[in-house]
C-alpha cells in the first residue's frame, strides 16, 4: 500500500491547477513522494502539516495573528498587538473596507492573562465561533471571528498554519517584483473604497504614477535594472504613504495609489513628496548610476465620476499631460493647472 505521505502528495498535486501553485508545490511534493512508506492507519492529518510546514510545537515562537479565511484579501495575515482595533476606518489597526463592517467594529486586547475580543458598538455585531459577543470574550487558538461578511481565524505563535495562508495571499494578491497589489486586487479595493467614500461622504483620491523613460532604462541597462527601479520606486512610494493607502502595480511601468480620506489638494501634496523623493534618490544597479524620475497624475472623487474606471481615466489623462509637459512633475487639474512643474527632461518614449 502506498504511504500516507505519497497519498498526500498525489492529492496535493492533483488539486493544484494554476502554474504558480504548481511551482510553489513542486519541491514539497517531490520531498513527500521520496519518503519511505509508513504503516497504514497513521495519523495523516498531523503528518501532512509537519511535512508541509516543518515541525510544530513549543519550539516555534511567534506573534498571534488573524488570518482572513473568508472575504476580500483571503489569506492575509494581521499581527496582533497589545490592543488591536478592527474596522473600516483608515486609522484601524486591521482595516476592512466592507459595508458590513463599522468604522470601529471590534477591539482585541492581549496581556499575560490571554486574549479577549469586545464589540465596539458595531451595527452587525461581532461573532466568535457563531456566538455573538456580549462583553469581553476570551479567545483561543483556532477561534473563528466574524465581523460582517469577513471571517478571521486566530492563530497563536505556536501555530504554523498561518505560513500557508500568508503564502497563498502573497501569491494571489501581490505583484512578484514590487510586492504592490496586483491590478485585479487594486481594482477590487478601489471599488470598495469608492462605495465607502460615497456612503460616508468622505473624500477619495487616486494617483497614477509613471516611471519616466522606463523603456530607455530597459534597453540600455537590461530588464533586471528595470525590475530594480520598479522595486525601489515602490519602496519610496510606500515611505511617503499612510497606513490606510494602497499602492498597486497597474501596468508594466506604472503604479496606482489609492488615497482614502484625502481630497485633491492633499493628494497632490503627497504626490509631490513622492516625486521629490524619487528625484533625490540615488538609483544604482550593479555599480551603474541610474537617473530616474516619475510623472504623476492626480484625480479626486467628483460628482461626475460614476465608478472606479472613470476615476482611473481622469488620473491617467493627467499623467499623460504631465509627460507631455516634460515629465518629472505632478498634474492635479485640467489642462495642467494645479501642477507642480519640476525638471525639463527631454520627451520621448516612456
Amino acid at each position: 500500500m502506498a504511504s500516507s505521505s505519497r497519498k498526500l502528495a498525489n492529492r496535493l498535486w492533483a488539486a493544484i491547477r494554476s502554474p504558480w501553485r504548481r511551482r510553489w508545490a513542486r519541491e514539497r511534493v517531490a520531498r513527500l513522494r521520496a519518503q519511505p512508506s509508513r504503516p497504514s492507519g497513521e495519523d495523516t492529518a498531523v503528518a501532512s502539516m509537519s511535512e508541509l510546514f516543518g515541525p510544530v510545537g513549543p519550539g516555534y515562537k511567534g506573534p498571534a495573528v488573524l488570518i482572513v479565511i473568508y472575504g476580500d484579501e483571503l489569506g492575509r495575515k494581521h499581527v496582533l498587538g497589545h490592543e488591536t482595533t478592527i474596522g473600516s476606518a483608515p486609522a484601524s489597526d486591521v482595516r476592512i473596507s466592507r459595508e458590513s463592517v463599522s468604522p470601529r467594529h471590534a477591539v482585541i486586547t492581549s496581556d499575560d492573562d490571554g486574549r479577549r475580543i469586545e464589540d465596539a458598538g458595531s451595527e452587525a455585531g461581532t461573532w466568535v465561533n457563531d456566538q455573538k459577543v456580549d462583553g469581553p470574550t476570551p479567545l483561543a487558538d483556532g477561534d473563528l471571528i466574524r465581523l460582517g461578511r469577513v471571517i478571521f481565524k486566530l492563530l497563536t505563535g505556536e501555530n504554523r498554519e498561518g505560513s500557508y495562508h500568508e503564502e497563498m495571499y502573497r501569491r494571489a494578491a501581490l505583484d512578484e517584483i514590487t510586492t504592490a497589489s496586483t491590478k485585479q486586487r487594486f481594482v477590487e479595493t478601489l471599488e470598495l473604497e469608492l462605495s465607502r467614500a460615497r456612503r460616508h461622504e468622505r473624500p477619495l483620491s487616486l494617483v497614477m504614477l509613471g516611471i519616466d523613460h522606463m523603456r530607455r532604462c530597459n534597453d540600455t541597462f537590461g530588464v533586471h535594472a528595470g525590475d530594480h527601479v520598479l522595486r525601489r520606486t515602490t519602496e519610496l512610494v510606500r515611505e511617503q504613504m499612510r497606513k490606510a493607502d494602497v499602492v498597486g502595480r497597474y501596468r508594466d511601468d506604472e503604479l496606482a495609489l489609492l488615497l482614502p480620506d484625502l481630497d485633491l489638494r492633499e493628494a497632490a501634496e503627497l504626490a509631490e513628496g513622492i516625486r521629490e523623493a524619487v528625484e533625490q534618490h540615488r538609483f544604482e544597479h550593479e555599480g551603474q548610476a541610474l537617473e530616474i524620475t516619475v510623472s504623476l497624475g492626480v484625480a479626486g472623487l467628483e460628482p461626475g465620476i460614476a465608478d472606479g474606471d472613470a476615476l482611473v481615466d481622469v488620473a491617467d489623462a493627467r499623467l499623460r499631460r504631465a509627460k507631455q509637459l516634460g515629465r518629472n512633475r505632478v498634474v492635479a487639474g485640467s489642462d495642467g493647472e494645479a501642477e507642480a512643474v519640476e525638471g525639463d527632461g527631454p520627451t520621448g518614449p516612456s
